[in-house]
């Protein structure tokens, strides 16, 4: 029998990585490489540490949104900054979004966790991200939709009905649980749709997420966490909106959710390429462009707000990573101090204690 050499899931993983490269080339090539200098070298600084700043509040509320997430809430709040700059620097280089895996990492190893706790946390953080910045763009959607033009605005309401609908879907799975996901699945039978291979990804994510909800046993942390979710990304957002002006772009405050909410959404899908390279340009050409962008701004904005996000989390994770490395190293300044013998004495005169590390008990 003759070998297959070129397997569907071959062919997948080639073309995870082709993609991402040809929609970078692609976009480059519509533009000239000065046009994203131009931006660069009229940049604002002023602006830039506002962006920076608003960047290092967007982890503070991540902080906040772990803590809350944690089954066992030990440990700093400092820590937990830094294990999530950590995470998210990770995030943006290294491919395919496999820096997620690292939050796993660091709370096996700073906080004790459990890698089956710590896949619930990373689930839920996920799962809020999307309801908070969904929330967020039907909002600014609706207040947009008279400033932008005719065939963006169809776009716009498409992407709205299919992310009211998702919205929806999940707070079946969150209120009615298991007898809300079963009444879900049958409608889908009844209608014939079960049989597609997209509606049963979405029923198994869907019992991945409600088995997530269900270690989570009060209802009110969960609106602790969906509040933090919605002030990551307002704050996020305010720092996309400060990287556009020090760039010497303006837009209004909705026009910027609504064209930054398709990167974050395109930059979610895991292409193998480094800071969400290819994705994150894409989504926000298509977005700013929805809002009145010409494309060549839309496309040298992107990739030079790409650049400062991930200029920023480096940065801050350069400390994340100092700090975390620090307080996790063992105290090598205290010597164990010898036991008294039966005399009531200590070790007896001509002797040498060993000093050693303090050890865990």
């Amino acid at each position: 029998m003759q070998k297959r050499y070129l397997t569907p899931r071959l062919v997948k993983q080639v073309a995870s990585l082709l993609l991402p490269v040809l929609v970078v080339i692609w976009l480059l090539s519509q533009i000239s490489f000065e046009d994203i200098l131009k931006l660069f070298f009229n940049l604002s600084y002023g602006w830039v540490i506002i962006g920076f700043i608003f960047y290092f509040i967007t982890n503070v509320n991540r902080a906040f949104r772990l803590q809350a997430l944690l089954p066992d809430q030990t440990g700093t709040r400092r820590s937990a900054l830094a294990i999530v700059i950590a995470q998210n620097m990770f995030n943006n280089i290294l491919p395919a979004r496999t820096g997620e895996l690292s939050l796993l990492y660091l709370l096996r190893k700073h906080r004790q966790i459990t890698l089956g706790q710590s896949a619930v946390v990373l689930i839920l953080a996920r799962i809020f991200d999307y309801l908070a910045v969904a929330s967020i763009f039907v909002t600014a959607a609706l207040l947009s939709l008279e400033h932008v033009p005719a065939f963006g605005a169809n776009i716009i309401l498409t992407v709205l009905g299919l992310i009211l609908l998702t919205i929806a879907l999940l707070f079946v799975v969150i209120y009615l649980k298991r007898p809300g996901l079963r009444l879900f699945h049958t409608i889908l039978r009844k209608s014939g749709l079960a049989r597609y291979v997209l509606t049963q990804q979405i029923l198994d994510k869907a019992e991945q997420l409600l088995t997530a909800f269900e270690s989570v046993h009060s209802l009110k942390r969960l609106y602790f966490v969906f509040g933090w979710s919605i002030l990551i990304w307002f704050s996020l957002f305010a720092g996309f909106y400060a990287f556009m002006r020090s760039l010497g772009l303006e837009t209004t405050i909705t026009n910027l959710i609504v064209g930054a909410t398709f990167a974050v959404l395109s930059k979610a899908i895991p292409f193998i390429s480094i800071g969400g390279l290819g994705a994150h340009e894409a989504g926000w050409t298509v977005g700013f462009m929805l809002v009145g962008f010409d494309r060549t701004t839309a496309i040298s904005s992107g990739f030079a707000v790409n650049l400062l996000i991930i200029m920023s989390s480096i940065l801050l994770g350069i400390w994340s990573l100092a700090y975390l490395k620090l307080t996790s190293a063992p105290s090598t300044n205290r010597a164990i101090q010898p036991a008294p013998n039966k005399t009531g004495r200590g070790v007896s005169e001509g002797t040498n204690p060993v000093t050693q590390p303090e050890g865990k008990c």
